[in-house]
């Protein structure tokens, strides 16, 4: 299976993923979270209910906090 690719262009990112057969444009300087429609766009989340999709938002939340969490110690203990 075909691994998404990524392409940079400044504070945006084209992100290409085969499985949705689609090019997205991601602005890494977003300041504000996903939205239930932003969820609800990609094909796997379409069917879900508003209160699922802000349910996915807070769970991805804390995916990332926990990931960064451990980059912030990780890069502590390697001395960066």
């Amino acid at each position: 299976m075909d691994e998404p690719t990524k392409q940079g262009l400044g504070t945006l990112s084209i992100y290409y993923c085969p499985l949705l057969d689609t090019p997205k444009i991601i602005d890494r300087t977003r300041q504000h979270d996903l939205t239930v429609e932003e969820i609800r766009a990609c094909p796997t989340f379409a069917h879900f209910t508003d209160e699922q999709a802000r349910e996915a938002i807070e769970t991805l939340k804390l995916f990332v906090k926990i990931a960064y969490d451990f980059y912030k110690k990780d890069a502590k203990n390697d001395g960066k």
